[in-house]
């Protein structure tokens, strides 16, 4: 079944949830992004067809309900657009398939899949920058040279590799 943007918004704006929180985001910086709460049980009760859509193919329901939310903005004297706002689900049904005891229950056929986790954080760590890889340029020949961080070794990137036509000297990060 396909969704267009004007009947998926005509449903979240009847969710309690986002009626509470789309007054407040009206007046705040449209640079910066924003969460709207999403309540699963409540979207299913509304609309189960679009509930269903969000719970079995999630990767495209986010994006449908992300789609859906700033068109929901629009006031009778001005819009201010606000392109950063993105659905948050809470209230998934309690139903097993979406439910895990611990982080060691998640398994492989589960990335991709809406989960409800329950647990306490015991420990946290500092916010770090994790490269997946860096790009070099020569500032000779302008050949792009990528480098893709070792997982095995902590994602640490090595220099790049000298070779017949790139000297280490020559690259710099464009």
């Amino acid at each position: 079944m396909e969704f267009d943007i004007q009947r998926v918004g005509a449903v979240l704006k009847q969710l309690e949830s986002v009626a509470q929180r789309m007054p407040a985001i009206v007046g705040m910086d449209p640079s910066l992004h924003y969460g709207v709460t999403i309540n699963v049980m409540e979207l299913l009760d509304l609309d189960p067809h679009l509930g269903q859509f969000v719970l079995n193919r999630p990767t495209d329901g986010l994006e449908l309900l992300d789609q859906s939310l700033p068109p929901l903005l629009v006031q009778p004297n001005e819009y201010i657009p606000k392109p950063y706002l993105h659905a948050r689900l809470v209230g998934l049904p309690s139903c097993p398939e979406f439910i895990r005891p611990n982080i060691s229950a998640i398994r492989s056929n589960d990335v991709g899949k809406l989960l409800t986790l329950h647990g306490t954080i015991i420990r946290t760590g500092g916010v770090r920058i994790l490269e997946h890889s860096v790009e070099y340029e020569c500032a000779k020949c302008h050949h792009v040279l990528r480098v893709l961080s070792d997982i095995e070794q902590g994602n640490v990137i090595q220099a790049p590799p000298s070779s017949s036509f790139l000297s280490l000297s020559t690259l710099t990060l464009p």
